[in-house]
C-alpha cells in the first residue's frame, strides 16, 4: 500500500503540467537580484504560470478524453493519436502563458524563454512518441534539470540544492516509470538527456530576442 502511494505521489509531483511552476519557483528562491521581486509580483507570475499550464490543460484534457469516449464516430481516430492531440493542448496553453509573460518586465526573460522552449519541446515529443516509446515525462525532468543548469550558468548562483533534488526525483520517478513497465532504461535516460539539452539550447536561442 505504501509502494503504491509512493508511486501515485511521485508521478502527480512529477507532472509535465507542473513544470513550469517549479521553473518560476527556482527563478524567484535562487539568490540572485529576482529574489528581491516584491511578493505581489511573484505571486501573479506562480498564479498565471499554475493556472494556465496546469488548471486549464487539465480540464481541457478532461473535456477531450470525455469527447474521445462518447463520439463514437471519430473514437478510433482520437484513440489512435490521443497522446499527440493532448501533448498539442498542452503546446498551445504553454504558448499561451508565454503570451502572457511577454506583457512582464523583461527582467525574468529568462522565464518567458523558458515557456517557449517548453512548448515546442512539448509539441516536438508528442510527435516523437508516435514512433517511439519515449517518456515525456522524463523530458519534463530533464527540461527542469536543463533550465536549472543553465539560469546558474548565467546567473552565476550555482544551486546545488535544486540540482541535486532534480536529479534524486528524477532518479525515484524513472525507477517507478521502469518498474511498472511502460519504458526501459534507455528511453528514460534519452528523454532526460533529450530534455536536458534541447531546453538549455532552445533558451540559450530565445533569450537573445
Amino acid at each position: 500500500m505504501s509502494l503504491t502511494i509512493l508511486r501515485k505521489l511521485a508521478k502527480t509531483l512529477t507532472s509535465p503540467l507542473l513544470i513550469t511552476t517549479y521553473v518560476a519557483y527556482i527563478i524567484f528562491n535562487s539568490n540572485t537580484y529576482l529574489s528581491f521581486l516584491p511578493s505581489a509580483f511573484k505571486s501573479f507570475i506562480y498564479l498565471i504560470s499554475f493556472l494556465s499550464t496546469t488548471i486549464l490543460p487539465i480540464a481541457v484534457i478532461i473535456l477531450f478524453i470525455s469527447f474521445n469516449e462518447y463520439n463514437n464516430k471519430i473514437k478510433f481516430q482520437l484513440n489512435t493519436n490521443k497522446k499527440i492531440y493532448i501533448q498539442l493542448i498542452c503546446s498551445i496553453f504553454f504558448i499561451i502563458c508565454f503570451i502572457l509573460s511577454l506583457r512582464l518586465p523583461t527582467v525574468i526573460k529568462i522565464y518567458s524563454s523558458f515557456l517557449i522552449s517548453s512548448s515546442i519541446i512539448c509539441l516536438s515529443s508528442g510527435l516523437l512518441k508516435k514512433i517511439w516509446n519515449i517518456s515525456i515525462r522524463m523530458i519534463s525532468l530533464g527540461a527542469l534539470f536543463g533550465f536549472t543548469l543553465f539560469f546558474s550558468f548565467i546567473f552565476e548562483v550555482y544551486n546545488f540544492s535544486f540540482i541535486c533534488l532534480i536529479l534524486l526525483i528524477s532518479g525515484v520517478t524513472g525507477s517507478i516509470i521502469m518498474y511498472e513497465g511502460k519504458h526501459n532504461l534507455f528511453q528514460i535516460g534519452f528523454g532526460f538527456l533529450n530534455g536536458a539539452l534541447a531546453t538549455m539550447v532552445l533558451i540559450s536561442i530565445f533569450i537573445r530576442f
